[in-house]
């Protein structure tokens, strides 16, 4: 859900994802002619990010020695938790949402273009899946 108020950005873009993260990454894929995937890593000060929505479906994944406070609205619901310990954020594209955590965090994001997405799947099991929002998952499970 995206009000009004809310940016809408490629996180393919260099420029429109320092909107959100102005942290320069340590490590980045922008420049490796990767098509509808992006990688991110970054070592982000404290910092509440401006309300958001992405092109592209987002996972996080907070560094395993990172603990931290963290305040997050995804989908109009809104978490103040204990975050980190590589616990993983799952954010669907055009799902409006803010981030604010209270000390330097070091995460990575893998930005997925849902075009992509949905063709891998398709070629790998004939039908389209959707993405649930997640607001941590610790332990993931494959199943």
């Amino acid at each position: 859900m995206v009000s009004h108020s809310t940016s809408t950005l490629d996180f393919t873009n260099q420029e429109e994802a320092a909107r959100v993260l102005p942290q320069t990454p340590l490590v980045a894929s922008y420049h490796t002619g990767w098509k509808g995937l992006t990688f991110l890593h970054y070592c982000h000060p404290p910092h509440k990010t401006v309300e958001h929505c992405l092109l592209q479906h987002s996972l996080v994944i907070t560094d395993p020695k990172s603990c931290f406070q963290a305040e997050r609205r995804l989908d109009g619901k809104f978490k103040h938790y204990a975050h980190g310990n590589g616990r993983v954020d799952v954010i669907p594209a055009f799902l409006s949402h803010w981030t604010n955590w209270d000390q330097e965090v070091e995460f990575s994001v893998i930005a997925i273009c849902p075009t992509l997405l949905n063709q891998t799947t398709q070629e790998l099991m004939q039908r389209e899946i959707e993405l649930i929002p997640q607001f941590s998952i610790a332990d993931p499970v494959i199943q």
